[in-house]
């Protein structure tokens, strides 16, 4: 029993530091949003966008799923294996990132669509991040797994501080010259590389081993495969952007998608307080608790969407500078669109701790489908806006296929399922007491 508890409150100890990295993270990136308006401006903002686009994109793929499966297997492996997995893995992903890299690279001129040689120079000279963050990523996720939650959190939280480090280093510079600032994110990589890997070094020692190289493979391409519709759904519209709007435009809309994620953090404490709570619970008692999860979370949406969309035309301008007034205007779409994203992920995570993998798929394949119709449709004759609404409506066709993978599951939804009971108000007022004192704890 004193064990078990002990296991208990160091899950929960864990839990902790990572909603709390979680939290930084999503302060040091609106802080990022915010200083690299002021700091380039609109047109800027833009340019910085479309330079960084594609590699950050291709590095999803060029990965082959094997941070993921690296991690998997360090899980359920024997510890004295996990130097082998993570070697073999790093030098699959070196090679994958390299060609990955290249082809970004000669290709930059056709990507970026503008022309521009300052933008296609950034973007060559970025296109190396795939490499570093590729590697990184193989190396430090296995951490988790293997008891060393503090360092895999550490390391996360710097590499979501890269782009924020590495302006700090342009405005020490009094440049914005962008293939000087790319040149600043590569160099802040390359020392959170060696960071990340001094901190590996420590728990383990990677080695090259050839039976691990295909089950590496196996594993990992089936999950980048199952999980590349919900990544292009949700970064489809700029690829359309990034050839077709002005770049001013462009940094509007990137600003309105940074300020309109804030509402995510609310989907991120409904995940860590209330959903742990329906793993030992069975049958009806179960569906129950779904029922009072997906009513909080709806509940609190409302409660953070409403009033964030109210002030977001004068408040966005006010903190990112008098050229993003179009952002603040664009946040009247893409603020409730961001709140029904954070509904889709509840639904989702609710419909995996089922098991039901056949409903996040399809209604993410959905979701691919209508983005990429209406913003075909909608790109050309509204610019950035034609884009906030092809969100909006790829955001309320997945709501409402998950919507209809729940009711299959048995779960009351439909209209009265938008009514909050007295439960979720109780709930919602005890949620901040709540997650204080799970913050307090040890």
């Amino acid at each position: 029993m004193a064990a078990e508890e002990t296991r208990t409150e160091g899950s929960l100890a864990g839990a902790t530091v990572t909603l709390a990295t979680n939290g930084a993270s999503a302060v040091v990136s609106l802080a990022f949003g915010i200083a690299a308006a002021r700091w380039f401006g609109a047109t800027g903002r833009g340019q910085v966008v479309a330079f960084m686009y594609w590699p950050s994109l291709v590095l999803l793929a060029a990965m082959l799923g094997i941070p993921t499966a690296t991690t998997y297997y360090a899980a359920h492996r024997d510890r004295s294996e996990s130097g082998a997995i993570i070697g073999t893995g790093t030098a699959s992903v070196a090679l994958s990132s390299l060609l990955a890299a290249g082809a970004v690279a000669l290709l930059a001129p056709l990507l970026v669509g503008d022309g521009s040689p300052e933008v296609v120079e950034a973007t060559r000279i970025f296109s190396v991040s795939i490499v570093l963050v590729g590697l990184l990523n193989v190396a430090y996720h296995p951490l988790r797994v293997l008891g060393h939650l503090n360092a895999w959190n550490g390391v996360r939280l710097l590499i979501d501080s890269t782009p924020m480090l590495a302006l700090v280093a342009m405005m020490i510079l009094s440049s914005r010259y962008l293939p000087t600032y790319a040149l600043a994110l590569l160099t802040v990589q390359a020392v959170v590389l060696a960071i990340g890997y001094s901190v590996v070094l420590r728990h383990t020692r990677p080695t090259l081993s050839r039976s691990w190289g295909l089950p590496l493979l196996k594993y990992g391409l089936p999950t980048v495969l199952a999980t590349l519709p919900a990544l292009l759904n949700f970064r489809v519209d700029q690829a359309f952007l990034v050839r077709m709007v002005d770049r001013s435009e462009l940094g509007n809309y990137a600003t309105a998608v940074a300020w309109s994620q804030s509402v995510l953090i609310v989907t991120n404490v409904i995940h860590y307080l209330v959903l742990p709570r329906v793993a030992p619970l069975v049958g009806g008692a179960r569906n129950k608790e779904y029922d009072h999860l997906l009513r909080l979370s709806v509940l609190l949406i409302v409660m953070i969407v409403v009033p964030l969309t109210a002030v977001s035309p004068w408040a966005v301008p006010l903190l990112f500078g008098e050229g993003f007034s179009e952002a603040g205007r664009l946040c009247l779409i893409m603020v409730p669109a961001a709140g029904l994203l954070g509904l889709t992920g509840i639904a989702q995570e609710v419909l995996r701790t089922e098991r039901r993998l056949r409903g996040p798929l399809v209604s993410q394949l959905l979701g691919l489908a209508v983005t990429a119709g209406a913003v075909l449709l909608l790109v050309p004759a509204l610019g950035v806006w034609g884009a906030a609404v092809a969100s909006i409506i790829t955001y309320l066709a997945v709501t409402a296929m998950l919507g209809w993978y729940l009711r299959r599951m048995g779960m009351p939804i439909g209209a009265p399922f938008l009514v909050p009971h007295v439960r979720q108000f109780r709930a919602m007022l005890a949620l901040p007491a709540e997650l204080a004192g799970r913050l307090r704890r040890p």
